[in-house]
């Protein structure tokens, strides 16, 4: 998968996600991530700082204009 597919799916999950949730600014997104799992590896196997990064980055070009804060839950292997 590429970086651009990771990150247009990315913005549609988050979007879906914010459509379902009603959050309001001043709330908190709470992410949990596995880059490994993203590019379809195993949890701790295939890290990827590309991968995290993209999709960091992605929420938070959504997230910021909104006023909505990020929380992230990642591992490092």
């Amino acid at each position: 998968m590429s970086l651009k597919e990771i990150k247009d799916q990315t913005k549609q999950v988050v979007e879906e996600v914010l459509d379902l949730s009603d959050l309001q600014k001043g709330q908190i997104f709470v992410l949990g991530l596995s880059s490994s799992e993203v590019i379809g590896g195993h949890i701790g196997k295939n890290s990827s700082l590309e991968v995290g990064e993209v999709v960091v980055e992605t929420i938070l070009e959504i997230l910021e204009p909104k006023g909505i804060y990020l929380a992230v839950q990642g591992c490092k292997h």
